[in-house]
């Protein structure tokens, strides 16, 4: 996650008031009041505490920018997302932690869309929206952990909030990817889902387990079984590999139904935002 500074860190490292000022929309990214993001490259000298030294292959040498660029759409979002998580990440009290997208963030999973804009804590007191901070009235006892240096739900608690309070598009491929790359297994959601007992959204949680295959190796691939199941087409397998009548492999397709002799395959240019 990208390294968030307050104010005071800022002026603790030299920056004057000035320098912060003239460093906002260059290399110095605003994630919320008092909350900042440095982007490496700055080669301009009125940013002085953090500004690099010229290109030593002199004019002839590739230009440095004089405006460092953040990145545009789903990319950009998760970058905000991931930023505006840690800077409450550090500063929440003993009852609270980082919760639903903000943990899965921090879980390292992908997100598929933009669904919030705001960091997300769960907290036993009443719910709570500010400005950039969602408190959800939830307990978090004994379903914490420390990750990344940050306190946040555990990998199986997250998904399973996700899953109950966001749409199966966004759940499914963060619960897809856990299980492909062994974070979690099928019956322990299972098994703690039903731990959870009655409480809203339970039966959207065991519709996205109940879709979730490990087998699927995008997040592409998750929100296409997803539409099948919203369109009612079943019977398509995942990664099924393909023969001739010699037993040769001729080809492993995304999507296979074989009783109806339909294959699907998934290409797209969205690309799906992923940390790391």
């Amino acid at each position: 996650m990208d390294d968030v500074f307050t104010r005071a860190d800022l002026t603790r490292m030299g920056f004057s008031r000035n320098h912060i000022t003239a460093a906002v929309g260059c290399c110095l990214h605003v994630v919320r009041r008092g909350s900042y993001v440095l982007l490496p490259g700055c080669a301009d000298a009125a940013h002085s505490p953090h500004a690099q030294p010229p290109s030593p292959q002199g004019p002839q040498g590739p230009a440095l920018p004089s405006r460092i660029s953040w990145p545009n759409g789903l990319v950009a979002h998760v970058r905000f997302l991931r930023a505006l998580t840690a800077s409450y990440g550090h500063s929440l009290p003993d009852d609270a932690a980082l919760s639903h997208i903000s943990a899965a963030l921090v879980w390292d999973l992908p997100l598929t869309r933009p669904v919030v804009s705001t960091a997300e804590v769960s907290r036993p007191r009443r719910s709570r929206r500010y400005a950039s901070l969602h408190v959800r009235h939830r307990s978090v006892a004994g379903a914490c952990v420390i990750h990344h240096g940050l306190r946040v739900t555990s990998l199986t608690r997250t998904l399973l909030d996700v899953a109950a309070d966001h749409h199966l598009d966004v759940s499914v491929p963060m619960i897809d990817h856990a299980l492909r790359h062994g974070m979690t297994t099928r019956p322990d959601l299972e098994d703690q889902l039903e731990a959870r007992g009655t409480r809203p959204g339970v039966a959207r949680t065991r519709t996205a387990i109940a879709l979730a295959d490990g087998a699927r190796e995008s997040p592409a691939e998750s929100v296409c079984a997803v539409r099948f199941h919203e369109y009612g087409l079943t019977g398509f397998a995942a990664q099924v590999v393909v023969r001739d009548r010699a037993g040769r492999v001729i080809a492993r397709t995304d999507f296979l139904d074989e009783e109806a002799h339909a294959i699907v395959e998934v290409y797209g240019t969205l690309t799906y935002a992923q940390p790391g």
